[in-house]
């Protein structure tokens, strides 16, 4: 499928992509460049509050670092990236 850079950077996502991935105005999606290839992804994002009070009552998993506490810069610090393959909404 062939879609057009226009004005500003700005593309289209086809309307049929946009429906089988159940997307809707104001979904989040990662855009970045993974070798030479421009990939866009949905994303799910919380406020960073919430993932703290997680993180206090379930506990971080041990041994590892906390993948969720660096990542692409929001508008908003209080929010970060979770899960790009996570089907729940804002």
């Amino acid at each position: 499928m062939l879609i057009e850079l226009r004005k500003k950077s700005q593309i289209t996502i086809p309307k049929d992509i946009v429906t089988g991935l159940g997307l809707s105005e104001g979904d989040t999606l990662d855009v970045r460049l993974v070798d030479g290839v421009i990939l866009i992804e949905p994303v799910t994002v919380y406020r960073k509050t919430y993932v703290r009070t997680l993180e206090r009552e379930l506990g971080t998993p041990a041994g590892g670092p906390d993948k969720y506490a660096e990542g692409p810069k929001h508008h908003d610090d209080n929010e970060i990236v979770v899960d790009s393959n996570h089907d729940e909404r804002k």
